[in-house]
């Protein structure tokens, strides 16, 4: 009777419920149609009291049928009624329905579909697909050492390479998650602009990764590899992944917490270590810059609405937080005797900074942005600068589609608006935080309306219109991509060259204070540091003339050639290909000069003289 119920539930069964297991007792319940046009069921429900014991077999249309039998019998049962549902559920999967009504089973595995993929994609491919185009992006997009914010976490790194304990003397010495690693790069690797690089570098693949993994989970392995394509085809990611800047590294710790809180909220199975472990991360976000008070912000929201878990949870994230924060302190409080001294220098340093200035005859201030008036400047940042493409024109459509569309995924759904949110927020406060917009201080919004789009795209646009998805789709990511070709990704040109001449010089080559601060590290690698020097050059000296650097200021004429020097070779950069086209058009004339310039060729060419009897300073 047995064997002749289950061979009825391997052909008829289409869903199982769960199995529970307690000491010696089994349930089991099978979900089976009788008739597939109307969808009727009858339920078999097997329990084993004892073993050995009485199996009572209940059929709602059938009656009762009971037997006694032995453990080993319950045993061999439990197995083949676990290969009946596995084996029934596969088949039910496989074939069409046959009435224009579908189960509840059926749309329930349809919703967890993606419309780009049928199937989830195994989360080791999805990574290693994923690293593969971010390595191929950050390699097109290489700039490495320029000299300008990266030198004050770098002169951290050399201050830790070369002693310890050391005590950091500006403020962006004091980021410890940058300028540690990089001090063990320097021990490992030698110095060198790659590795001073090599910890960013470390923490965007360890953010790719973290996504690529989390968005397969929760989504499907399209829409993960789709946020990645987004991600990497702006300038804010693949070209400041591979700048020693601050940017990287806390959109690192800030957005890997996120994941970790999210995973805390949908699962309490190890939530303590999950909670810990993203306190830790926006601890270190914290002591990297403090903009990540945008992500405690966020905290706090999630924990006044009781988000995810309850709020007592919430301080277990606290105690990690402050982990760090109270390390650092108790450190300088040892080095220094204050356990503040972190904050009273990087408030002191912050009091002296100005807001962007406008330069004469130039369409952009001095940091590359169009300023207008304070309320707007911000938002010109996201809207007009090239690092960020179109990403930040999608949010509107984006925010109004998933808000829209009831058909997602609940989960899919909550977890687009819920990256929508926090990218406003990190908008908003760091626009209020800082006075000089740099659209890198936008990094972690950047990454969440791109994540969110992403969803978009690939679970809501592309099942009705896929034709307009593509084409959007593309578009963005072709800005995005002309944006990273654009960008001048040689800025230290003249020191480059001064480095390169250096090395290869048996006499030291002069040139000018900036140029020789900004190819400190390149001359420190090549061992040329004695072979360059930022004095002004003496008679019969070389000297390296880099326009780009040297302005018409009266302080500077005695780094500016006279008429009896002697030109000794001229270094160009060679012209993009889009200038070449412009210029082969005849276009050049209508562009702005500003605009001309960082197409046609970003940097002027640098000079190598020899010094005359005359001076530029004489009148």
């Amino acid at each position: 009777m047995a064997r002749s119920i289950l061979a009825d539930a391997s052909t008829l069964a289409a869903r199982s419920l769960p199995i529970m297991v307690k000491n010696i007792q089994f349930s089991w319940q099978l979900v089976c149609p009788e008739d597939p046009s109307t969808g009727r069921s009858w339920l078999i429900c097997l329990t084993a009291l004892c073993a050995p014991g009485t199996i009572r077999i209940v059929n709602s249309s059938k009656g009762v049928v009971a037997f006694r039998t032995d453990k080993a019998a319950i045993c061999a049962m439990q197995s083949a009624l676990r290969r009946a549902l596995t084996d029934t559920a596969r088949v039910a999967r496989s074939q069409p329905t046959t009435s224009g009504d579908r189960s509840e089973m059926a749309m329930k595995a349809e919703a967890e579909k993606g419309p780009l993929a049928r199937r989830k994609l195994d989360h080791r491919l999805v990574v290693v697909i994923g690293l593969a185009l971010a390595g191929l992006m950050v390699s097109l997009a290489w700039v490495g050492w320029i000299g300008s914010d990266d030198a004050r976490h770098i002169s951290g790194a050399l201050g830790w390479y070369e002693q310890f304990p050391y005590l950091p003397q500006h403020h962006g010495e004091f980021r410890h998650f940058i300028a540690l690693p990089a001090a063990l790069s320097f021990a490992l690797f030698g110095i060198s602009d790659v590795s001073a690089v090599l910890p960013i570098l470390v923490y965007f693949f360890a953010l790719i990764a973290v996504t690529l993994h989390e968005m397969n989970r929760r989504v499907d392995g399209a829409t993960a590899l789709l946020s990645v394509v987004l991600l990497v085809s702006l300038s804010i990611f693949a070209v400041r992944a591979t700048v020693a800047y601050s940017d990287i590294a806390e959109a690192a710790f800030v957005l890997i917490s996120l994941w970790c809180f999210l995973r805390c909220c949908e699962r309490p199975e190890g939530r303590v270590a999950w909670l810990l472990l993203a306190g830790v991360l926006a601890g270190a976000g914290w002591l990297t810059r403090e903009t990540t008070a945008a992500l405690l912000l966020f905290y706090g929201l999630l924990f006044l609405a009781g988000f995810g878990m309850p709020r007592r949870l919430y301080w277990i994230m606290a105690i990690g937080f402050f982990i760090p924060v109270f390390a650092d302190a108790l450190y300088f409080w040892i080095v220094a005797g204050s356990p503040l001294h972190r904050y009273t220098e990087i408030f002191l340093a912050r009091s002296g900074f100005s807001g962007m200035r406008p330069q004469a005859g130039e369409l952009f201030n001095d940091i590359g942005n169009v300023q207008l008036h304070p309320l707007f400047d911000p938002l010109l940042a996201l809207l007009v600068n090239h690092e960020v493409g179109l990403i930040f024109y999608l949010t509107p459509l984006v925010a109004w589609g998933l808000w829209k569309d009831k058909q997602l995924s609940p989960s899919v759904r909550s977890l687009g608006l819920l990256l929508l949110g926090f990218a406003v927020l990190w908008f908003l406060v760091t626009s209020f935080a800082v006075t000089r917009y740099h659209p890198r201080y936008f990094t972690v919004s950047g990454y969440a309306v791109a994540l969110a789009a992403a969803i978009w795209f690939a679970r809501s646009l592309y099942p009705r219109r896929p034709r307009i998805c593509l084409g959007l789709a593309a578009l963005v990511m072709a800005v995005g991509t002309a944006g990273i070709y654009l960008e001048n990704r040689n800025p230290i040109f003249g020191a480059r060259t001064l480095s390169q001449l250096a090395a290869a010089s048996e006499t030291a080559i002069h040139s000018d204070p900036e140029t020789y601060r900004r190819g400190h590290l390149l001359l420190l690698g090549e061992g040329a540091l004695s072979q360059a020097s930022p004095k002004a050059p003496d008679p019969g000296a070389l000297f390296l003339y880099n326009p780009n650097r040297v302005s018409n200021k009266p302080d500077h004429c005695a780094f500016r050639p006279a008429n009896d020097w002697d030109v000794i070779e001229i270094v160009r950069e060679d012209p993009k290909l889009i200038g070449l086209v412009v210029r082969g058009l005849g276009l050049e004339g209508l562009l702005h000069p500003s605009i001309g310039r960082r197409l046609l060729q970003p940097n002027a060419p640098v000079t190598l003289y020899r010094v005359g009897e005359e001076s530029a300073c004489r009148d």
